[in-house]
């Protein structure tokens, strides 16, 4: 999920309570939860509002809601762990979200590509008519692709949206060329801002998922909620906090022939319920319950924070892209979220977000940093990235699920009697996909408890 296509890891504390250890207790529920993500948030919400008569456990690991959408606070910076873009044209977030609660920024559409020593514009003649003069002339590409970027958008944007994830399918890359896209538009544009998203090559990519996405950019903007990507999970999860228990990890579940099952706990609670609802990524589900959840290969992230003093080069609420390829540096976009909103960096200050994915990934804390400032340095000079303060690095192994071809967005939820998986796996590696997992299950679980 995480990549800025809105997965792609709350601002603060979750008040919810982390109960001490309990060694051989026994309880009963009607529902519990394992993991409060926002995919088992989705979950969580919806049946309470359904049943508000049922009594339910949401067991979470870590120290706080949210999985892989999650913000931190350091010397006063908003740290989304993992770049993380909020796409607002994703049908099923709004039947979860309240966007005027989560105060939205938005991007101006389109991105600064970096090639030729230097960055150019592309961008979207349709929301940004007055951009259309500049980002005509960019070297991103021949008049002939931009012209065949209009074409794609006026024939993505009149497919029914139900149709998309089950159309014909190649790999994106293949897609493009097919539509006619020379190799400098795919190079120079395509390659970055998707593999940004999809954090994998074109040539290991599903063009369902390009074609899905690209609408998505169509119909409304990406945006961060003004207090970072957390507050979607916080918002969430604040009608449910008494039912959350953080720093309790799950040990084993067992399954009953006749429904449900008991969880075990690490900290030794046995809890007895009517129904199940694992919500984690494959490594995690299948830890619990094996060969039922296939598994597939992890796409991973690094993304390192800096503080700058300076304003930044470009004050421009905008995304930066490596238009030169890995071979130029390690960075493949970068932005300036406190150019975005404001309460991402304190007053006078300014953020700088740049992500690492493939194998540079692996490289070690120091090295990465000494990358990045390395290549930064190029973009922008090295009197400028010289004063950056490195804040934080994340590593993310598990960002999202692979979507290589052939690729399916309906996955089955129910994993036994009365016992069920949710999660971004399930559908699509996107905020969207994961609440859309989340809702279904919480469909599937009030009518078995009803039947």
């Amino acid at each position: 999920m995480i990549g800025f296509a809105g997965w792609m890891p709350g601002v603060g504390t979750v008040a919810g309570p982390s109960r001490g250890k309990v060694q051989c207790s026994a309880s009963r529920e009607d529902v519990v939860i394992v993991g409060a993500g926002v995919s088992g948030l989705a979950a969580a919400k919806l049946i309470s509002e359904g049943r508000s008569d049922l009594s339910m456990t949401i067991l979470e690991k870590s120290d706080d809601v949210g999985g892989r959408i999650r913000s931190d606070v350091v010397d006063g910076y908003i740290l989304d762990r993992g770049f993380q873009v909020f796409i607002e044209g994703y049908p099923q977030q709004g039947e979860l979200l309240d966007y005027e609660q989560l105060d939205l920024k938005p991007f101006l559409p389109g991105a600064l590509v970096y090639c030729e020593g230097a960055h150019h514009l592309v961008s979207d003649p349709l929301r940004r008519i007055q951009d259309t003069p500049e980002s005509l002339v960019s070297p991103v590409g021949t008049f002939m692709d931009k012209a065949r970027v209009a074409l794609l958008r006026t024939k993505i944007a009149n497919l029914p949206l139900d149709s998309i994830l089950q159309r014909d399918e190649y790999t994106t890359a293949e897609y493009l060329r097919r539509e006619g896209f020379t190799s400098s538009m795919i190079d120079r544009f395509f390659t970055p801002f998707y593999q940004g998203i999809f954090l994998a090559p074109l040539e290991e990519q599903s063009s369902r998922m390009f074609e899905y996405v690209f609408r998505m950019f169509l119909s409304a903007p990406a945006s961060l909620p003004s207090k970072g990507i957390g507050a979607v999970t916080q918002h969430v999860a604040g009608p449910l906090r008494d039912k959350i228990q953080l720093n309790t990890g799950v040990k084993s579940i067992s399954m009953n022939e006749s429904g449900g099952g008991t969880v075990e706990t690490e900290d030794g609670q046995r809890i007895e319920a009517k129904v199940i609802v694992v919500a984690a990524d494959p490594p995690a589900a299948s830890a619990l319950f094996g060969d039922r959840i296939e598994s597939s290969k992890p796409r991973g992230c690094a993304n390192l924070y800096f503080s700058s003093d300076q304003p930044p080069p470009i004050s421009k609420p905008i995304l930066f892209l490596n238009g030169e390829g890995r071979s130029a540096g390690v960075v493949g976009n970068t932005c300036f979220p406190s150019s975005v909103s404001a309460n991402y960096a304190p007053v006078g200050k300014t953020l700088v977000s740049t992500t690492v994915i493939g194998d540079d990934v692996h490289r070690s804390d120091a090295e990465l940093e000494r990358l990045v400032k390395s290549h930064m340095s190029e973009w922008w000079g090295s009197d400028y990235v010289n004063q950056w303060t490195h804040l934080r690095t994340y590593k993310i192994p598990y960002s999202q699920p692979a979507q290589n071809v052939p690729f399916s967005a309906s996955k089955g939820v129910e994993v036994g009697r009365g016992v069920f998986v949710c999660g971004d796996h399930r559908s699509t590696p996107t905020v969207n996909g994961a609440i859309s997992s989340g809702i279904q299950v919480a469909k599937d679980t009030l009518k078995y408890l009803s039947d």
